[in-house]
């Protein structure tokens, strides 16, 4: 009884059918989405901006992380992947219509079954469907939490059917998308010498040693070591075991999952003889329980469970955060990885040998655990009043995490020689020890704690007369959440309230209020107010287009309103004291550290306001073509800056942060899907494409004296660099004793302009090359553009799924160290620099000159080494076979299906060593090849 009257309340107007429409509610209702504090929404009597992905859509991916089967799904969210380790990294970065602040809080609030909580520590086996709040509309309920959008999760619950059981197992080998070639030890012997040559100084190498690495010759002493082949294996892989217990009856319906996976890393242990593991390794145990129990005729009650264990194994050194660096750090001829004695290679440069970081440093342990509980009662009061009811709502959470260790350190020893170059002999022979070999020591440490509750009470009218329904929420909220460190305490209360109105199934109307504060503002500004109204126009039932059997459905909505953001930094009303300078007393002259004011105390602090309007139209035409246009301006204000540019130093204390920062965002989503049956052939073509383009208007930005210097005006994060004019040519005129180029233009990044170093433009004029010459240059490193292909197709059980997703205007700088910045500071060099400066090379090259020296002039934020990061990826293909009912109904089954997933095979792209969305030295994202089996009782 009571569900239908939760499947009835209007939470807040829903807009789109988006791009990848499907029924996907839970239970019966196939006209309902859950959109946050599980409230059901009417899909055909709402006039909000949402996003939709269903439990068949996210199955398509294969993910350790959830967040990494949302590419390309929903139209206004961007999902752009991060390293391709299973426990921190893999997790991808999410943003919904792009960026509207100034700093690292743009990630949105993330709701599992009305509750904040990780995204990661759930399965997608769990999910039943994704919703995307992405205006005002829908998010302004949220008070302070809602201004970055909302995702919404809605967890698989039981039905009213027979119990029914799903066992799915699915294993997965896993190889890196891109990893970076490095120059052999010839190359780089060859390298350096003619890095020091255009230096004006004499080579390190000789001919004869420069042989012996290219003939392999004495390889003790003149090894060619590939650190990248020793290091790692050709593949890793994943065992991924779910298993599912659905069904009830009228009183009780249950839901039940448990999930484990098992996966392994790509490192090598060959040289490991200790008995214990240094490989990578996550394995991972989920057991969810999701019950509903009709406790009386009008009382039920809800209680989900879920919890999570997981462990991680990893060398003692040598982990997924800096193993990428030690291969592309360590050159080829540094030293061997082992003399012929034993003992480990090493030297007084390179003091971590890869391999033996691997082996020999006994390995690490991490143990994490994850508990999720809430319980609701849902009490109808109808017979109070028709249509009324009350819920109430607690849940308490709890996420650990903590480390075993068990390290030591190992010995390692330097061995050189010379090369007589008439005998080609070895001769001087030199050895230099380092290091010690140590037992195993046995460590512990605390890797942090995570403690939340939440109390949710909840007031919902619904009724009809006549034509006319109204809809009214009024909602309570309370939640602490405490973290391990300092101020990490949180406390939050939002009192919010909703009405919606509708006449005829024709005309929309819905006001959303939110009065929402926290603790971590002071007292004059905690509490503030966020109301927002939404207007709907279902013109499909007006009597003009009724009889036009081309459209199904049509729908016009706008939203206008408000929505907050909690401060991204704490507590800034209170001063912050720190360690101050020292002072000495005592006849030893003894030294202790005063106290001294880190920042001023601001109280005038404010919580970021987003003031967002939206229009869209929803379509359904021919009863095959799906349409949602949605166009969107938000304005958000009171953002962190300093005042550091506003305020005298006089004071004597450090700048604070204002809320006087102010930023435009604009864009708009595109999603159409057309879908058909042919007798036994069905197929689907969907797009969809997504704009979200910020501005910034205020950031309170120091005084610059050229205008091509002003950020204020560009976009959030937009690079700045020099704007580069080519190479400096052997015949260009420089005297080689000074920075001045033969012009007359200083270039005070270097002592001594040399051919082969990159030329500027004096944007200023003042005969300078200097910071007051850097413009903006491309892009920021979020994608403006977002877009995705979907494609699939099915006959007599057979089918394919497929989904390419792609970003533009974009921009990366090329600056990693050895990769793309090679040699100075003992960097390594990679097969990227073969498009260097030489004389040989003078008019084709795109890179400058080598150097030894951390060359300021070459190395640095310019036009030379921003890239166009635009890529399409073919995020993931599947292939399946869904076995027929004679077959399956013999050995006792309802269902079989067999499938193979391809995941991030292919990027059409102009980047080179690495995957155009993670340039940086992390653990390397994956491609993987999946085949599975899912069967169902």
């Amino acid at each position: 009884m009571i569900k239908k009257y939760i499947n009835r309340v209007l939470f807040v107007s829903l807009a789109s059918l988006l791009m990848l429409v499907q029924t996907f509610a839970q239970e019966s209702d196939s006209t309902a989405v859950n959109l946050g504090y599980d409230i059901r929404v009417a899909a055909d009597e709402s006039a909000v901006a949402v996003g939709i992905a269903s439990a068949k859509d996210l199955s398509k991916y294969f993910a350790i992380n959830p967040s990494n089967a949302l590419y390309g799904q929903i139209p206004g969210l961007t999902v752009l992947q991060n390293g391709g380790d299973f426990w921190s990294s893999e997790s991808a970065s999410m943003f919904v219509r792009g960026q509207a602040n100034l700093d690292n809080t743009s990630a949105p609030l993330v709701l599992i079954d009305g509750f904040e909580r990780k995204l990661s520590t759930i399965t997608v086996e769990e999910i039943e469907s994704v919703t995307v709040l992405k205006d005002a509309g829908a998010t302004a309920i949220y008070g302070q939490r809602g201004a970055n959008g909302v995702i919404v999760i809605t967890t698989k619950r039981g039905k009213n059917e027979g119990m029914k059981v799903d066992i799915s197992y699915e294993y997965s080998t896993n190889e890196p998308f891109r990893m970076p070639t490095m120059m052999d030890a010839y190359g780089y012997a060859s390298a350096m010498n003619e890095a020091l040559e255009l230096d004006g100084q004499a080579h390190l190498y000789s001919k004869e040693q420069l042989d012996a690495y290219k003939n392999g010759m004495y390889p003790e002493y003149y090894p060619n070591v590939n650190w990248t082949d020793e290091v790692m294996r050709n593949t890793g892989f994943v065992h991924n075991f779910n298993t599912t217990f659905r069904g009830g009856t009228n009183k009780t319906k249950y839901y039940v999952a448990i999930n484990y996976m098992d996966g392994e890393g790509l490192l090598k242990q060959d040289r490991n003889r200790e008995n214990y593991s240094t490989q990578l390794n996550y394995r991972r145990a989920n057991l969810r329980s999701n019950l509903d129990i009709q406790l009386t005729g009008t009382t039920q009650m809800k209680f989900n469970l879920a919890g999570r264990i997981s462990g991680i194994n990893q060398p003692g050194k040598a982990n997924s955060e800096n193993i990428m660096s030690l291969i592309t750090g360590t050159p080829a001829n540094a030293f061997p990885v082992q003399y012929a004695d034993g003992s480990w290679g090493g030297s007084g440069i390179y003091k971590e040998n890869p391999v033996a970081d691997i082996n020999q440093t006994g390995y690490g342990t991490g143990h994490e655990r994850t508990l999720y509980a809430d319980l609701t009662l849902i009490q109808d009061l109808s017979a109070i009043t028709e249509g009324l009811s009350l819920s109430a709502a607690v849940s308490f959470d709890n996420n650990v995490i903590y480390w075993d260790q068990k390290t030591k350190n190992y010995a390692y020893v330097h061995r050189t020689a010379d090369i007589d170059e008439i005998t080609g002999q070895l001769y001087n022979f030199t050895s230099n020890s380092y290091g010690e070999n140590t037992p195993l020591a046995y460590g512990t440490a605390f890797g942090g704690q995570n403690r939340r509750n939440d109390v949710i009470i909840k007031a919902n009218y619904d009724q009809v007369w006549g034509k006319h329904k109204l809809n009214a929420l009024a909602l309570f909220h309370a939640d602490n959440e405490v973290g391990y460190g300092k101020d990490l305490t949180f406390n939050r209360i939002n009192y919010a309230g909703q009405f919606n109105y509708s006449f005829d199934k024709k005309y929309l109307a819905g006001l959303s209020l939110s009065y929402s504060g926290n603790n971590i503002l002071s007292e004059n500004n905690r509490f503030h107010f966020y109301p927002a109204l939404s207007l709907g126009w279902m013109l499909s039932n007006e009597n003009f287009l009724k009889d036009v059997s081309a459209i199904n459905s049509l729908k016009l909505r706008t939203s206008v309103g408000l929505s907050g953001l909690e401060p991204g930094v704490p507590y800034l009303h209170l001063p912050s004291y720190g360690d101050g300078q020292n002072y000495y007393f005592t006849d030893n002259n003894d030294g202790n550290s005063g106290l001294q004011e880190n920042r001023r105390a601001n109280p005038d602090i404010k919580p970021e306001k987003s003031l967002m309007t939206n229009i869209g139209l929803d379509a359904n035409l021919f009863g095959k073509l799906s349409l949602n246009i949605d166009a969107f301006y938000e304005e958000r204000s009171q953002i962190l800056v300093s005042e550091a540019s506003s305020t005298s130093k006089v004071i004597g204390v450090p700048a604070t942060l204002v809320s006087d920062g102010i930023v435009e965002n604009k864009g708009f989503e595109l999603g159409a899907l057309w879908q058909d049956n042919i007798g036994d052939f069905s197929y689907s073509i969907g797009a969809q494409y997504s704009l979200a383009k910020n501005k910034i208007i205020e950031q309170n930005e120091v005084f610059r004296e050229w205008d091509h210097l002003k950020r204020t005006g560009h976009s959030v994060d937009q690079q700045f660099g020099l704007l580069d004019d080519g190479f400096w040519g052997v015949n260009d005129g420089l005297n080689g004793v000074d920075n001045i180029s033969p012009d007359g233009i200083e270039y005070t990044y270097t002592s001594v302009l040399k051919p082969g170093d990159v030329k500027y433009v004096d944007k200023n004029g003042d005969n300078k090359i200097d910071e007051f010459d850097m413009v903006a240059i491309g892009k920021s490193w979020l994608p403006e553009v977002y877009y995705s292909f979907t494609l699939g197709a099915e006959y007599k059980g057979i089918g394919f799924n497929a989904i390419l997703q792609g970003a533009s205007n974009v921009t990366t700088m090329l600056n990693t160290p050895g990769v793309y910045w090679p040699l100075y500071n003992n960097n390594n060099i990679s097969t990227f620099s073969n498009d260097r400066w030489t004389p040989e090379t003078a008019t084709t090259a795109t890179l400058p000159r080598l150097s030894p020296e951390e060359n300021m002039n070459n190395y640095r934020a310019s036009t030379v080494w921003q890239r166009d990061a635009s890529f399409l990826k073919l995020r993931t293909i599947e292939l399946y076979y869904h076995l027929p009912e004679s077959i399956v109904n013999k050995v006792k089954l309802k269902r079989a299906k067999v499938f193979f997933r391809g995941m991030n095979l292919l990027s059409f792209d102009d980047f080179e060593m690495m995957d155009p969305e993670q340039t940086k030295l992390v653990y390397p994202t994956l491609k993987s090849y999946n085949i599975g089996l899912s069967v169902g009782f």
